[in-house]
């Protein structure tokens, strides 16, 4: 890691196998997560308050609307009414 690559310190993290202590994640200059290490010492590196877990991604979509679309929804009676109007 290079340039403004950081390293954030956590009390508690909840990782893929698990909950784990004491946490270092290694970022990227574009702050990617690159490693991850357990049980690791917080002196020298900033500290995150409390408990750590992942962002969760957006899935909203109206792509379910479209595909429902008139199977259960009723036009307005006007010519080219669809879901959208």
């Amino acid at each position: 890691m290079t340039g403004t690559a950081t390293r954030l310190w956590c009390p508690l993290c909840l990782l893929p196998g698990g909950w784990a202590e004491q946490v270092l994640l290694h970022l990227d200059d574009a702050g990617k997560i690159r490693r991850i290490e357990s049980g690791a010492p917080a002196a020298g590196h900033a500290r995150l308050p409390g408990v750590v877990i992942p962002g969760m991604t957006n899935l909203h979509s109206h792509a379910f609307q479209r595909a429902m679309a008139g199977l259960t929804e009723r036009g307005g009676g006007s010519a080219g009414a669809d879901f959208w109007s």
